[in-house]
């Protein structure tokens, strides 16, 4: 058939489509090519994936790889030379519970967090290099009139520099001891689930410069650009 059907992000879904076109016009019009060339269609990507599909490709094809081009975004426009530094984190809190009258006063794993959340929302997070910090869920608790025994959240942490994101590591695992250290009754769990090496590919590199052509032949001027 003409179309592949399936679930998936739009920048994701572009990127399944360039990828069966780009082997359809290899097999057609039989471009000659040094070596194997491998088309994966990798999965986790996106959000907790944390590329697990790559990773998994990567470990299989490591010594028979001398290039690579990933096929994502939503448009001709940007050519991703640079890959961000990326570090996640699910921190839990976990306390007794209780009743919220009954046992009123108790600590609450939701209480706490929040006020450990709080201290995150104030994490300095330099503008040179660029960097980033954002806690995107919040969740925890059984009901309304209950003390939480349970709470967590997920953090998402960001650089262009890989001292940068040091840094703000360092800010996050601080921040994690002083609440464990003024929060009795409560358990704090820091997990990681995310953790994205920085890396660039030089603007000078062949692949880079083979690319830029490649977009000004179909008529396009793309620009360079940093991304996850």
């Amino acid at each position: 058939g003409t179309r592949v059907y399936g679930p998936g992000l739009g920048d994701n879904s572009l990127g399944v489509a360039s990828l069966l076109h780009v082997a359809r016009a290899l097999h057609e019009h039989q471009l000659p090519h040094d070596g194997d060339i491998w088309f994966v269609a990798n999965v986790g990507e996106e959000g907790l994936g944390d590329l697990r599909g790559m990773r998994a490709a990567t470990e299989r094809l490591h010594a028979r790889i001398d290039a690579a081009i990933a096929l994502e975004g939503t448009g001709p426009d940007r050519i991703i030379h640079a890959g961000l530094g990326v570090r996640r984190y699910r921190i839990s809190a976990a306390a007794g519970g209780g009743h919220a009258w009954a046992d009123f006063g108790a600590p609450s794993a939701i209480h706490a967090l929040v006020r450990l959340a709080a201290r995150l929302s104030q994490l300095d997070a330099p503008k040179e290099p660029r960097s980033s910090f954002n806690i995107g869920v919040i969740e925890g608790g059984s009901s309304v009139n209950t003390i939480a025994a349970a709470a967590s959240l997920l953090l998402d942490l960001r650089s262009t520099a890989p001292s940068a994101l040091k840094g703000l590591v360092g800010q996050v695992e601080r921040a994690v001891e002083a609440a464990r250290a003024g929060e009795p009754g409560i358990t704090f769990t820091l997990e990681t689930v995310g953790d994205r090496p920085a890396g660039s590919v030089p603007a000078s590199h062949p692949l880079v410069r083979a690319a830029q052509a490649a977009y000004r032949a179909e008529g396009f001027a793309a620009a360079l650009d940093i991304a996850s």
